[in-house]
Parts: C-alpha cells; sequence; structure tokens
C-alpha cells in the first residue's frame, strides 16, 4: 500500500467517524426534544460544527504556508 493510499483510507475514516457522531449527535436531539416536548432540548448546531471545523492558528497557517513553499522550490529544482 503506498503512502497516498494510507492517507486517503485514514481521512476517509475520520471523515466517516465525524459523520457517525453527527448522526447520533441528531438521535439524542430528537430523542431529548420529543420526550420533553421540546422544551430544554439544546440545538445540535454547535456540537456539529465543533465536529466538522478545524480551527487553525495564525502560526501553524504560516508553518503550513512555508512548508508548502520548500516543498515548490524543492521541485521546482528536480
Amino acid at each position: 500500500m503506498e503512502l497516498w493510499e494510507y492517507n486517503t483510507y485514514a481521512s476517509s475514516f475520520e471523515e466517516r467517524q465525524k459523520h457517525d457522531a453527527a448522526q447520533a449527535i441528531m438521535t439524542g436531539y430528537y430523542a431529548a426534544y420529543y420526550t420533553n416536548g421540546g422544551k430544554k432540548a439544546k440545538k445540535p448546531d454547535e456540537l456539529i460544527k465543533k465536529l466538522f471545523v478545524k480551527k487553525q492558528s495564525l502560526d501553524e497557517g504560516l508553518r503550513a504556508i512555508e512548508r508548502l513553499k520548500e516543498m515548490e522550490k524543492e521541485v521546482g529544482r528536480d
């Protein structure tokens, strides 16, 4: 198995886990909503958003840009 195949499998597995967790959150929301007659059921939007939105700090973003620039330079040398 090549590295790109492994990375694809790993990222796909992670996405599936996120979708399963989102489905469980929605199931819990509807169970609480209908059990309590719509009272005190917290909206699931924020929980689901936290699953899918990865926050990146400015320093991490700048380091990623620098790595990409270095990789582009190396590819240009070949």
